[in-house]
């Protein structure tokens, strides 16, 4: 009988262990995309702004 309640107590911390591994490597997983996400929103500004400072330069337009 001690056998089986050590085996489920040990069976019990396994799963547990391995939900947070789970969780953390979720949670990292989730940060690094929001990371890129915003590297790429950052990328497309820049490239939009470069396009409409060379559309103005080409027109001999002002930077409003």
């Amino acid at each position: 009988r001690d056998f089986l309640t050590n085996k489920v107590t040990e069976g019990r911390q396994i799963v547990e262990e391995r939900g947070r591994r789970m969780g953390d490597d979720f949670n990292t997983f989730l940060d690094k995309s929001k990371e890129a996400v915003q590297r790429q929103k950052e990328q497309l500004g820049a490239a939009f702004e470069a396009g409409k400072a060379a559309y103005r330069e080409e027109k001999g337009l002002s930077n409003e």
